[in-house]
């Protein structure tokens, strides 16, 4: 594996910083914490460190600007080498209520859904996630996007933050209590050999859907992305097809939904409300990027806009656009939500840019402007469901 000299790690430092502390906003931390970071890590940098070293090293100032939008990931060609090495741990989780637990039957392995994994190589599931919160990019403090991640992404942030030795052996408490201790053998997972931001990509299915029986309808929006069918068009047509059916209940599922164009949240946010309300609030700077500036006015309702109950479905997947969404939502108190909190909220940062370290090859995402709507303020960097 390559090794570099202090004075290009130095270099690559240096590009990084500069990224972090004058181009990103920092809205979510406090700067000198921030510098902090860097001051701490850039005492560590030595001579003939590899590119992992350094990358590790470093991550935490880049997580320390407590933004979702702003991932630090290893080079293209650190990637390519995993693909002879990598051994990840195969079995699908979830975190609920910081409980890490099998997400479903893994009979190949001895282990079954709900069956929770109390520590792995002689290391808590509380400890491994905390490393895991420290290491994966969230807003503020609010850790739901880095559960959400941790769990659908468990592979690739063991592997990347805790743990590369290939061989697991697992404790296991049962739905029996009892429990087990099983050694699982890592394998290479395609999907688990990528980087931060690339989790981030909506899966290879349709941005969003819709449906009804009776008068009970739902819409899942995966992303706010146009699909095959302008969005604009799908809405439309769902929302008459709702007014003549005289549909009484509908259902909005925004679990896992990363963001997208605030265009389209508000283009959903008119069928929803029966009165104008604000969006962006008057008070943030936009910049003058795909038409934001634009888009501040209020929303103002549809003709044939719905008119019963609505229920949002929520996760610490909905994030960016998704968490403005939920804020406005629940502001002007359009429906009740169920789930879990939100990865973002009424705030957020992001006309992001990318940058790639010269001698490393690291690859940084981060964001530059900050974006808020308005509502009430304990919604800045998330949204409280009102049940589950």
């Amino acid at each position: 594996m390559k090794r570099y000299s202090k004075e290009e790690l130095q270099q690559d430092f240096k590009l990084l910083k500069r990224c972090i502390c004058e181009e990103n906003p920092l809205a979510f931390t406090d700067r000198n914490k921030v510098l902090a970071e860097f001051e701490q890590a850039e005492a560590g940098i030595r001579d003939g460190m590899t590119e992992e070293e350094f990358y590790y090293l470093v991550n935490p100032c880049v997580t320390a600007a407590g933004c979702g939008h702003t991932n630090l990931a290893v080079s293209t060609a650190l990637i390519e080498a995993r693909k002879e090495t990598a051994l990840y741990f195969p079995v699908e989780v979830i975190i609920d209520s910081g409980k890490l637990l099998v997400r479903q039957d893994s009979p190949e392995y001895g282990l079954y859904e709900g069956d929770r994994i109390l520590g792995i190589n002689g290391r808590s599931a509380e400890d491994i996630l905390s490393c895991l919160e420290r290491n994966i990019s969230h807003d503020g403090s609010n850790p739901a996007l880095a559960w959400y991640l941790a769990g659908k992404h468990f592979g690739y942030e063991y592997y990347e933050f805790a743990d590369k030795s290939g061989v697991f052996r697992t404790e296991v408490l049962r739905g029996d209590k009892t429990r087990d201790i099983i050694t699982i053998k890592g394998k290479y997972i395609p999907r688990h050999n990528t980087a931060a931001w690339q989790l981030h990509a909506p899966e290879n299915i349709a941005p969003y859907e819709c449906g009804r029986e009776g008068k009970e309808a739902f819409l899942v929006i995966r992303v706010f992305s146009e699909g095959e069918q302008s969005f604009e068009q799908f809405l439309a047509g769902f929302f008459a097809e709702l007014r003549e059916a005289g549909a009484d209940r509908l259902t909005i599922d925004l679990r896992g939904n990363f963001g997208g164009y605030p265009g389209m949240a508000r283009e959903l946010l008119s069928y929803l409300t029966e009165r104008e309300i604000p969006y962006f609030t008057r008070d943030t700077k936009l910049p003058e990027v795909c038409g934001l500036s634009e888009m501040g006015g209020n929303i103002l309702p549809k003709e044939n806009c719905f008119k019963g109950d609505i229920t949002l479905l929520t996760n610490g997947g909905c994030f960016s656009t998704s968490g403005h969404f939920a804020a406005v939502f629940k502001e002007n108190h359009l429906g009740r939500i169920l789930g879990s909190t939100t990865g973002g909220g009424a705030a957020c940062t992001d006309f992001s840019a990318d940058a790639v370290l010269e001698n490393t090859g690291l690859r940084l995402h981060y964001s530059r402007a900050l974006f808020a709507v308005q509502a009430d303020e304990s919604m800045r960097n998330g949204v409280e469901p009102d049940g589950v």
